[in-house]
């Protein structure tokens, strides 16, 4: 598998690393009529407004196509839309009376 480091020559290299990322956004409707030819980068995150469900993710690997790509969101959704952090707990509901 492709890493941040695989490109990288020296020591000195690695220790002067600077991460970048590549976001790509639009809506579902225009991802869809190039699914079948968009390969997005290799970690490139791909923010889909769906719809249906919202804003959606998909991160690139740099071979798959946009359609063979899964959502990777869904954790990250169900503690967004379904959960309330406070003090650093994570609550059901907004009265902050039940756990998770």
């Amino acid at each position: 598998m492709k890493t941040f480091f695989n490109d990288l020559s020296t020591k000195a290299d690695k220790d002067d690393l600077v991460y970048f990322l590549k976001f790509r956004r639009d809506n579902d409707y225009n991802f869809e009529a190039i699914k079948d030819t968009y390969i997005p980068q290799y970690n490139e995150i791909v923010l889909v407004d769906t719809a249906r469900d919202g804003l959606r993710a998909k991160v690139g690997n740099g071979v798959n196509t946009y359609a063979e790509l899964q959502f990777t969101d869904a954790d990250l959704r169900n503690a967004v839309l379904h959960g309330y952090l406070k003090n650093g707990v994570f609550y059901r509901d907004n009265i902050y009376s039940v756990p998770y």
